[in-house]
């Protein structure tokens, strides 16, 4: 997630990266931003689609957050825009951008952490990721979404990408118990989890994901897994987020 942070007080500017940090931690999903002390910066800066969220300070020398946003609006319509504020005096008038959220100063966490779950859940799902050590390399980090599916073969921890395999030094049971909280992970079989979002089709016995590789699944229970498999698909129509 690319986050720009449009702040003339550098304090503030601080405190923010402070909770977005702890919230994302808090999350196990990976984030960049972008800061800018003035609204005149962030414009020369803006593209559509550059940023996932904005947040603006209302009060600023020069160009106003409000008439940021206003910029803003005329080439994105869906970026969401947080206005933070000492004041609720423009609160109303946000609603003219279509702003996401409204915060005021100072910023309390449980109010901070709230707003960014209400407006954030999907984007903060796509930057999931799971932390795991490759050949003594520590702290490697790959987002779950690129994950088709983790197996354990001959002892060793095996993480299924798109184009390759790694094998990695986490053991399967550290592995499992994280990515099982997941929502897109499903048990298939022993030690293996699959990524529903990365599944082609379903045969009478196995999967068969994206780039052609093939996931047994399990005799016992093997209706359970399908019909797992065919409730979140029928959710993801419901949602809209598959073509």
């Amino acid at each position: 997630m690319h986050i720009a942070i449009v702040e003339d007080n550098e304090s503030e500017r601080h405190e923010l990266l402070q909770k977005l940090t702890v919230y994302f931690q808090r999350e196990n999903a990976l984030y960049t931003y972008d800061t800018y002390a003035t609204g005149e910066d962030f414009l020369k800066a803006f593209q559509p689609g550059r940023y996932d969220l904005v947040f603006l300070d209302v009060y600023m020398d020069g160009i106003s957050g409000m008439d940021t946003a206003r910029t803003v609006r005329q080439t994105d319509a869906s970026c969401p825009l947080f206005f933070i504020s000492a004041s609720r005096m423009h609160a109303v008038e946000s609603y003219e951008v279509q702003a996401a959220y409204y915060l005021t100063k100072p910023l309390k966490e449980s109010a901070f952490f709230q707003a960014m779950d209400r407006v954030c859940a999907r984007l903060t799902e796509a930057n999931k990721y799971l932390t795991v050590s490759v050949k003594g390399q520590l702290n490697m980090k790959l987002l779950m979404k690129d994950i088709l599916f983790v197996d354990c073969l001959a002892r060793k921890t095996h993480i299924h990408l798109e184009q390759t395999q790694l094998v990695i030094d986490n053991p399967i049971a550290s592995v499992l118990e994280i990515l099982s909280k997941d929502a897109r992970f499903l048990s298939c079989n022993r030690n293996v989890l699959v990524n529903m979002d990365w599944v082609e089709c379903v045969l009478q016995d196995e999967f068969i994901m994206k780039n052609q590789e093939h996931v047994p699944v399990r005799q016992r229970g093997r209706g359970v897994v399908k019909k797992t498999f065919l409730e979140y698909t029928l959710k993801g129509l419901r949602e809209g987020e598959f073509p």
